[in-house]
């Protein structure tokens, strides 16, 4: 296998009902988490769930894809494009993600963002996003060799608290780059 993308062609057709979330999907749900979902959640809800399937359709409609290739740096267009290809297979397309939220704060040095995703079993994944193109993102980003903690792991661990009131008993959390960090300090 050459890439994650292999990973979906093979296994896509297979519901984690059938072939437990593993440690490519828990990749694939990290790189997710890089995606800007406000379109779809303009404020922080863990009421609201939607599927990655009306998630996309949600987005085709706004031209949130047409307009990411104007927008977006490659690493973002590319997160976009592996949603789009998600929804698309059985693996994926049923899974429902809420609890959408970023921080900015300049003054605090803080760059913030999750989403939780609800497998087909009630499992809640909690992805954590990593450090983005921000100059505030970097700060922080190398405040944490200096600081025994920093924002991020502070709103990571309050996201948490909060989302768990969804499934306290079947959490995973994931994160890349920065965002593992967050996972491991919330965790």
């Amino acid at each position: 296998m050459n890439s994650f993308y292999d990973y979906i062609y093979w296994r896509g057709d297979i519901s984690m009902l059938n072939d437990k979330f593993n440690e490519i999907d828990a990749m694939i749900f990290s790189l997710l988490s890089y995606v800007n979902y406000s379109h779809i959640f303009p404020e922080f809800s863990i009421k609201k769930q939607v599927s990655i399937v009306d998630v996309v359709a949600e987005f085709e409609s706004k031209k949130v894809f047409e307009k990411a290739e104007k927008e977006l740096i490659d690493f973002e267009k590319e997160c976009l494009k592996l949603l789009k290809l998600l929804s698309t297979y059985n693996r994926y397309s049923k899974i429902l993600v809420t609890a959408y939220h970023e921080s900015f704060k300049i003054d605090k040095t803080i760059q913030f963002g999750a989403l939780t995703f609800i497998l087909e079993d009630g499992t809640l994944v909690l992805a954590y996003r990593g450090t983005d193109n921000s100059i505030i993102g970097w700060k922080e980003n190398f405040t944490m060799s200096l600081d025994k903690t920093v924002g991020s792991q502070k709103y990571g661990l309050s996201y948490i608290n909060i989302v768990k009131e969804i499934n306290e008993k079947n959490i995973i959390l994931t994160g890349h780059s920065k965002g593992g960090n967050v996972a491991v300090y919330s965790g």
